[in-house]
């Protein structure tokens, strides 16, 4: 593996950074970040992350995509360690907070998907716990999607799924919410199945690893399986039948 020496590093990140101009191209944009993150990663992750706060701020929206992306890039190769986190935890809880709630449906589920793969990448329950406050702008967040770009809102169903799978009692505070919505998009009836699958998945999920919080939600035994069952007996859709089936079963 080729090291460079710290000349060279600064030399270049001098280089990359003349490129980043927030009018070209969002790939363009990515290569560029995943390229400052490979040269932060190691040795200056305080700098990058001044960086990050700094474009979050910015006007232009492709800024503020540009920094959260850098997160997420910063997560898939591994350099968020845990000690970092946890004497940081208000400072990403901002990042994130303010991600969630911008403006630009980009930004959001830009935002939406670090948050989730952020949190994730955490090992330590307790430290996960401590972002829990992030989970009703989650929700709200896939609402959002989903009222204004399908494609998108399936996006964040994905995002939440994994997060569900990872670290379900994250939500234990806003589990009422997290299944009021899901009922609310199985019942919609202009989703297909690329949303609806998901969304049952995301109940079933939480409901196989935490029973002891369903068993206790009125959402989940009121409104939640009788529409479960109600779904398996609909003579409307017999071809979904066995797919709903494989799902629960």
């Amino acid at each position: 593996m080729v090291r460079l020496d710290t000349n060279l590093k600064n030399s270049l990140k001098e280089i990359i950074f003349k490129f980043i101009s927030f009018d070209k191209e969002p790939m363009f944009l990515e290569r560029v970040a995943d390229l400052i993150a490979k040269l932060y990663s190691k040795t200056a992750l305080n700098e990058i992350f001044s960086f990050i706060v700094g474009w979050m701020s910015n006007e232009n929206p492709a800024a503020r995509r540009f920094g959260i992306y850098m997160i997420e890039v910063l997560c898939d190769i591994g350099a968020i360690k845990e000690d970092m986190v946890e004497k940081s935890v208000n400072e990403f809880l901002g990042i994130f907070s303010k991600g969630l709630q911008d403006g630009d449906i980009q930004v959001k589920i830009s935002s939406l998907k670090a948050t989730t793969q952020f949190i994730t990448t955490l090992e330590n329950n307790i430290l996960v716990l401590k972002f829990s406050s992030l989970t009703q702008l989650i929700i709200e967040t896939l609402v959002y999607a989903l009222k204004n770009d399908l494609e998108k809102g399936k996006s964040a169903l994905q995002s939440i799924n994994n997060l569900s799978d990872f670290h379900p009692k994250l939500f234990k505070e806003k589990l009422e919410l997290l299944i009021e919505v899901c009922c609310q998009i199985l019942q919609e009836k202009s989703f297909d199945e690329g949303v609806k699958e998901p969304t049952l998945q995301i109940i079933l999920t939480v409901a196989s690893k935490t029973p002891a919080f369903m068993r206790k939600s009125d959402n989940f035994n009121k409104t939640f399986l009788p529409l479960l069952f109600s779904m398996m007996l609909d003579v409307n859709c017999p071809n979904n039948v066995e797919e709903w089936n494989k799902m629960v079963i």
